[in-house]
């Protein structure tokens, strides 16, 4: 053998290692208990004292269970605390540049909302997703979000389930309920040139003394939105609204 076909034996070889390597480190971190906890460390540490977390449970390929976890930016005017997460995600679908989650429940959330120390310029809404996201089922139970101290919503359970991609945005299911009332959801809008899209939900909902209940329908196709609203509180009434959407 020349000395060119030893360079490449020698390359081919070392290039195996290497891809064994590599994989092995990955399947340590993303399917072991040990691995798993190392990389939520590392995560940890790079986003410094922001992220806190009490236990881990399980893998990143999953099912994941994180405990006492907190993330505080003063720069956002953030300070989020989940008693208990639980994530399984489809991993095989990262291929296919999908974030599929599998289920989501969160238990105890707490957010605490204040003026950010370094407001950041808003973007204009973008119907077009990073990557295509599923998810298959999230379970909320205990929720309260707050700003400057002051309560906005308090959940006691909530469900949903959703997608979004480069074909449609959807969401097959929101399931609401509150102390101040319930809202249940669902709704689907294409992607396409002409942007259909349908929507149907109702809502019961005390603000104050007064309570509004009714139900809604909703249709879109181009420029054109038609929304349908049926009151049964305070009074009896429907409104039907149509808007025109103008380019510019």
């Amino acid at each position: 053998m020349n000395a060119a076909g030893r360079i490449a034996k020698w390359t081919a070889l070392a290039l195996g290692v290497l891809v064994i390597a590599v994989a092995s480190v990955v399947t340590w971190m993303l399917g072991s208990a040990s691995g798993t906890r190392w990389t939520v460390a590392r995560v940890a540490s790079v986003l410094g004292d922001k992220l806190a977390i009490g236990s881990t449970e399980g893998t990143i390929a999953g099912p994941l269970e994180l405990r006492d976890l907190r993330y505080r930016d003063p720069a956002m005017g953030v300070d989020l605390r989940i008693a208990r997460v639980g994530i399984d995600i489809v991993m095989a679908d990262l291929l296919r540049r999908t974030a599929h989650v599998r289920t989501l429940t969160i238990a105890g959330l707490n957010v605490a909302l204040r003026e950010p120390t370094e407001p950041k310029q808003s973007k204009p809404l973008s119907l077009e997703p990073p990557i295509d996201m599923v998810l298959d089922a999230l379970e909320l139970e205990r929720a309260r979000i707050e700003r400057d101290d002051v309560p906005l919503l308090e959940i006691t359970r909530a469900q949903f389930a959703g997608r979004w991609t480069d074909v449609d945005l959807a969401i097959q299911k929101l399931a609401l309920d509150s102390p101040q009332g319930r809202v249940r959801f669902a709704g689907r809008l294409d992607n396409g040139r002409n942007r259909i899209g349908s929507a149907v939900g109702e809502f019961r909902w005390r603000f104050g003394e007064r309570t509004v209940a009714g139900m809604l329908k909703a249709h879109s196709e181009d420029k054109a939105t038609t929304l349908t609203t049926n009151l049964s509180a305070p009074v009896d009434a429907r409104l039907e609204l149509k808007l025109i959407t103008e380019e510019t």
